[in-house]
């Protein structure tokens, strides 16, 4: 039986109006993954030229949400679309309902890029909150460990000791002291390909003066690569997934999946489940085929977002619509499924520089920074309480 490969969402900067992420092709290998571009077998998958120009890729809610009269009892603030889902995040404001403090009405910071702006990044920061004590675990193409935006904020496991060739913390991984590399089976997960490098950079490159900053700018990077030329089986990402909750993940970012209908494996199920159990958020591409007739999230997104186990991520443009490429949520109000800019984003490049990209891959990150921002404020918060955060402060898109 063949089944769709994961891949990254991606879409051409050089035309930001053009899609981002990118179908995934068939494969007589088992279900794969890759990151969010466009031809490229991945969970978002994309192709070689286009990750150069574009990036066109069943629990029950927490309870305690509903018990919680600071949260409000409705799912969203703004009003529900097919398209945009519950809106276009504002971290700050959503921060301010975890505070009791009114929202930041700060000017916007000439530094920041539009998109920080849009997410409201700098009135977070303003308030001393920048993703302090958040690892935010990036399953893709690896990272450019040497990156100069990325170096410092990259995690490490402080319980296994560097190059001796010994697991000293049991978790059968040798050497893993960052990350682990799913495709060559090895320690030290390089990016080759820049996706990666790129999607970390939006999450919590470094606010150093120098190329871009993060959404969440202290926040720890956990890098695990899953992604290969040919993307990945759903195995290997449920494998990625599982690596990174049982070394302390507190937000995993998927920029990553296949086609709507695709299918979802048996092991990829168990490994969403678990990371809800143990209260690790996830955030997943919703895909870049709008624009080839798809009419929800693709995969995982979509399977994951309608039992609540993760946040699907559509894609917005500088002028606040929806893109065109992104993928909509459907008429089903209670998906987890929230936008954030997708188009013409500039982050972190593999080889040290820096580039713009579109597509749902680099919606996706912003939220996965927003997620660490939240949970830094308020570490208490279950993954639940934080979608259900996120959608109620969310403004309407058009």
């Amino acid at each position: 039986m063949n089944d769709w490969w994961v891949r990254p969402q991606l879409r051409s900067s050089r035309h930001p109006s053009a899609p981002i992420a990118a179908p995934l092709q068939l494969s007589s290998a088992s279900s794969s993954i890759e990151p969010d571009h466009r031809r490229v077998p991945a969970l978002w998958g994309r192709s070689r030229h286009e990750s150069q120009h574009h990036e066109s890729q069943q629990a029950s809610g927490d309870r305690s949400w509903q018990r919680r009269a600071l949260f409000g009892v409705g799912m969203t603030g703004a009003a529900f679309s097919a398209t945009a889902g519950h809106g276009l995040i504002n971290v700050d404001a959503a921060i301010a309902r975890t505070t009791n403090r009114p929202q930041q009405t700060l000017a916007p910071r000439r530094s920041a890029s539009w998109n920080l702006n849009a997410v409201g990044a700098p009135s977070a920061w303003a308030r001393g909150i920048r993703g302090q004590g958040q690892v935010v675990a990036v399953i893709d193409t690896g990272i450019d460990l040497t990156h100069p935006d990325l170096r410092r904020n990259l995690w490490r496991n402080r319980d296994e000791i560097p190059n001796n060739g010994r697991d000293d913390d049991g978790n059968g991984f040798v050497d893993d002291y960052r990350g682990w590399d799913f495709v060559r089976n090895r320690p030290r997960p390089r990016d080759r390909d820049g996706h990666g490098t790129h999607v970390a950079g939006i999450i919590a490159a470094a606010d150093n003066g120098v190329g871009t900053t993060g959404v969440a700018p202290r926040a720890r990077l956990m890098p695990i690569r899953i992604l290969g030329r040919n993307g990945a089986s759903d195995a290997t990402l449920a494998r990625g997934i599982r690596y990174a909750v049982d070394n302390g993940a507190d937000v995993i970012n998927l920029s990553l999946g296949k086609p709507s209908g695709a299918g979802v494996s048996l092991a990829l199920r168990r490994s969403l489940h678990r990371a809800r159990r143990e209260g690790v958020s996830v955030v997943i591409a919703a895909g870049n085929e709008r624009q080839q007739g798809a009419g929800r999230s693709g995969e995982p997104a979509f399977w994951a977002s309608t039992r609540q186990l993760g946040i699907a991520v559509g894609a917005t443009t500088f002028e606040n619509r929806t893109a065109s490429f992104s993928n909509p949520t459907g008429n089903r109000q209670s998906n987890w499924f929230v936008v954030a800019p997708g188009e013409g984003i500039a982050s972190t490049f593999r080889g040290g520089g820096t580039r713009r990209l579109s597509g749902t891959s680099m919606a996706t990150p912003h939220v996965a920074g927003a997620v660490a921002l939240v949970r830094s404020a308020a570490p208490r918060l279950r993954p639940g309480q934080v979608a259900r955060l996120l959608m109620r402060t969310a403004s309407v898109v058009e």
